[in-house]
């Protein structure tokens, strides 16, 4: 009875930390060139400019922080600004902004030239838009973007997460060529990283059945 209760008070206390650690990861990867672009000089929207990069995001459900890496090379010219824009999806564009990356000064130490990376983590506050809190931001969140809610093209309210999940977001590297973008990177859909909880519980299987054995064991010997 008390190799039970034993065994009860083991599997409740994993189960405790599972249940803290088993929220959903969810990992972009995309590459980022002119082709996407849709409001280029180009007849397709692009802007032929021999430039690419790739990045990664992720988010972390149970923190709601967001980190992403970006990389570029070969552009025409020297990025002014970066952000996230959306919701659009892959064959529109959108003036908004989902996440201010950078605005052209307000970013120490940010590699402004046609070859460079960047790498932050943000917290994504559910009534502030990420980014737009810094002083020398011009974005509109304060106004457009109460509670976290953009409108869409045809009007639909759609909050910033919902953009990203929803594969309607994309990288917008602006330079000063190309003002209203020289390449751009569109997220897609997010893939969730394993849940820690699911493997700690596959992990804890042969344990429990160990403990049952043994517990078996020792009752059958007395």
């Amino acid at each position: 009875m008390q190799n039970r209760i034993k065994i009860f008070v083991f599997v409740f206390f994993v189960a405790s930390i599972t249940s803290s650690v088993n929220a959903e990861v969810l990992k972009w990867e995309f590459s980022i060139d002119e082709q996407q672009v849709k409001d280029g000089p180009e007849h397709d929207g692009s802007t032929n400019s021999p430039g690419t990069g790739k990045g990664m995001i992720t988010y972390d459900e149970s923190t709601n922080v967001l980190s992403y890496q970006l990389e570029w090379d070969d552009l025409v010219g020297e990025v002014t600004q970066l952000h996230i824009h959306g919701p659009a999806d892959s064959d529109n564009s959108s003036s908004d902004h989902l996440l201010d990356i950078y605005n052209g000064t307000d970013v120490p130490g940010f590699p402004s030239a046609t070859k460079g990376s960047w790498r932050d983590t943000v917290i994504i506050n559910p009534l502030t838009l990420p980014g737009c809190g810094r002083a020398a931001c011009d974005c509109r969140c304060a106004e457009e973007a109460v509670d976290n809610v953009l409108l869409t093209q045809g009007g639909r309210p759609m909050g910033i997460l919902q953009a990203l999940k929803s594969g309607l977001a994309y990288v917008n590297v602006h330079t000063n060529v190309f003002g209203t973008g020289e390449i751009r990177g569109n997220l897609g859909l997010p893939v969730p990283e394993p849940a820690y909880g699911v493997i700690i519980l596959v992990a804890i299987v042969p344990i429990v059945r160990q403990m049952k054995f043994y517990s078996r064991s020792r009752t059958k010997s007395s």
